[in-house]
């Protein structure tokens, strides 16, 4: 079940990232030189890096998938981090303290509002040219709608991808 999550997230995700990747700003460096590097990245690169370590206090992790760049019939895809995760804090809470540590590793703020399907309210974070940090609260009932099961209604389900957009697509 917990592959159906992400493959119904990822595609969600997928289609907000690309439709805006365009409008994120130039940015970031690291200590080995431009982050990202001016070449394909792979999940676990962005996994060392630390917004992609970054986990609420309390979480209990669901999944935790990395991706790499890569192409397919579909064009290129980014490459990305996420974890899915329950939480007895509320949304509110959730959004602050990525906020802060977000804001605190030069970050700026970008997109906020209601999610697709079966978000109920995201924000999402842009750096440099190619990089996005989203959190989503996902709504238990429609989880339940779309991938079967009963999804908790006493805790906060959250989503959190850290994504690098493909290097030529980003040009």
């Amino acid at each position: 079940m917990r592959s159906i999550i992400a493959f119904i997230v990822t595609l969600a995700i997928l289609a907000a990232g690309i439709l805006g990747w365009r409008q994120i700003q130039p940015g970031a460096n690291s200590a080995d030189g431009p982050w990202p590097p001016p070449r394909a990245v792979t999940g676990s690169e962005i996994a060392a890096r630390p917004e992609a370590k970054l986990l609420y206090p309390g979480a209990e992790v669901l999944y935790r998938p990395l991706s790499n760049e890569q192409t397919s019939g579909f064009g290129l895809s980014f490459a990305a981090a996420e974890v899915d995760f329950l939480t007895k804090a509320t949304p509110d809470k959730v959004f602050a303290w990525y906020k802060a540590r977000l804001l605190a590793l030069g970050w700026s703020l970008g997109d906020l509002g209601r999610g697709n399907i079966p978000e109920k309210s995201f924000v999402q974070y842009k750096r440099g040219t190619r990089e996005t940090f989203r959190i989503g609260i996902q709504d238990p009932r429609l989880l339940g709608v779309f991938l079967g099961g009963k999804w908790p209604t006493d805790r906060t389900i959250v989503f959190v991808r850290y994504t690098v957009m493909p290097f030529s697509a980003a040009k």
